[in-house]
């Protein structure tokens, strides 16, 4: 499983999909949020001031989502 590099969080099927910066380095939203609310704005890896959306981000499936919890729930 991937984690935040920030928080050490666990990625969960949105954030896995979510790329702030063209630059490539994954943080949660959660971090993401705070960073441009509170923080610099800017990417930790890079510098780059992130913009008002995300670079990438790509819609959950919901069929996913549910088996996923289902998983964790059988865990």
């Amino acid at each position: 499983q991937s984690v935040c590099p920030l928080c050490c969080e666990e990625l969960d099927l949105s954030d896995q999909s979510f790329y702030p910066c063209p630059c490539g380095y994954q943080v949660c939203m959660w971090c993401w949020h705070r960073i441009k609310e509170s923080e610099s704005g800017l990417c930790p890896a890079c510098r780059s001031p992130y913009g008002e959306d995300p670079h990438q981000f790509s819609a959950v499936d919901v069929e996913a989502a549910l088996k996923a919890n289902k998983l964790k729930e059988d865990a």
